[in-house]
């Protein structure tokens, strides 16, 4: 299980990175999503040694925290991208405990930013 991600293209700014990479992964259209914010810290994970991606070494994370106005769950039919096969609706503490192992400090970093930045 893992969030939404995605890399920022040149020139783009981060909220349109934001927008175009839910619409292109899970089918949701910006006018569905009402933008909540950033968290205020970014988070970094490197790739174990022999599951990392040439060229890359880790990742860098903005997590953008939006609404989604609509009723139910998106239709993945609706993705320009098949990175997902299911949906559903769990806690921060569920996909943290259901995510690779190697990304679970930065989920329970996310998970503590979301408690703070809802409150």
């Amino acid at each position: 299980w893992q969030w939404l991600q995605g890399g920022r293209k040149k020139g783009e700014k981060p909220k349109q990175t934001a927008h175009r990479e839910t619409r292109e992964e899970i089918g949701v259209r910006s006018k569905d999503l009402k933008f909540l914010g950033f968290l205020p810290r970014t988070t970094v994970y490197e790739y174990p040694e022999g599951m990392r991606p040439r060229p890359y070494r880790g990742q860098i994370h903005t997590w953008a925290v939006f609404r989604y106005r609509r009723k139910g769950i998106p239709d993945l039919r609706y993705a320009k991208t098949r990175d997902f096969s299911e949906l559903r609706w769990e806690t921060a503490a569920w996909t943290r405990l259901h995510t690779a192992a190697f990304s679970r400090p930065v989920y329970a970093q996310v998970e503590d930013m979301l408690i703070d930045f809802l409150a």
